[in-house]
């Protein structure tokens, strides 16, 4: 089992973001080729959303990330059965519908 990374407390601005992307390619060093596939995609997906919405910034956000993940999964759920409905047979297996589904209660408290 991983020891799970901590998050700290802003020091300055450009400190922690140094201290952050140093950390950040510390950990992806040790990764697997997949893995880093995955958390570039991930980061494509974060720039993608700060050029169509500016720039994250957790400390002024108020969204509730709870809910947020619950509406982003019944998306997913719903996109889903759309494509199934379609005859798309590539979308997603039953297994997979019901794991999303079990995420998106999950999340939507």
């Amino acid at each position: 089992m991983s020891t799970p990374i901590p998050i700290r407390e802003p020091m300055t601005a450009a400190l922690s973001d140094a201290h952050e992307r140093a950390s950040l390619a510390a950990i992806v060093a040790t990764l697997g080729h997949d893995e880093v596939r995955v958390l570039r995609w991930l980061a494509e997906r974060l720039a993608d959303g700060a050029r169509r919405y500016g720039v994250l910034r957790l400390e002024t956000d108020a969204r509730d990330w709870h809910r947020e993940t619950g509406e982003e999964c019944i998306d997913g759920l719903a996109y889903a059965a759309m494509g199934a409905v379609q005859g798309n047979s590539e979308v997603l297996d039953d297994e997979a519908i019901r794991a999303l589904a079990r995420a998106a209660a999950g999340a939507v408290r």
